[in-house]
């Protein structure tokens, strides 16, 4: 958000800290730009958080494509596909936590049907799993 150096109690203060704002890139200095007579020019800016299970745009106005003519086009298809994504898709976790799961039900599954298969009851299997406890209980302590 642009703010003016002005309106600090103590200018010489202030332009010495955004400075050094500016050097570690902080702080990006508002660029003033100038265009021809009668033209229209237009930015738009937001914010975006890079989470770790995709973007979230915290600052900016919604833009609508639809209310605008360019009278310009981007020819790149990769570039073309890249725009008409979606700025904040950050669901792609989900999906592979569903996947997981439903691998998980289909192996159950099918270990249980070879289990039936083999024609074992499973008693040996129950026997053995709590001594497998035991021994980790023991190593922990």
């Amino acid at each position: 958000m642009p703010f003016n150096l002005r309106n600090f109690e103590e200018e010489a203060k202030a332009k010495l800290g955004v400075n050094e704002c500016v050097t570690h890139k902080m702080v990006e200095p508002f660029q003033v730009l100038y265009e021809k007579h009668n033209e229209y020019v237009a930015q738009f800016k937001y914010t975006v958080l890079i989470l770790p299970n995709g973007l979230k745009v915290v600052t900016g106005h919604p833009f609508d494509e639809n209310c605008y003519e360019s009278e310009h086009s981007v020819q790149d298809e990769e570039m073309k596909t890249l725009l008409a994504s979606k700025v904040g898709q950050g669901n792609q976790n989900k999906d592979k936590k569903k996947r997981r799961r439903a691998k998980k039900s289909k192996g159950a599954a099918a270990g249980a049907a070879d289990e039936d298969a083999d024609g074992d009851s499973g008693e040996e299997d129950a026997a053995a799993a709590p001594a497998a406890t035991a021994d980790k209980a023991e190593v922990k302590a």
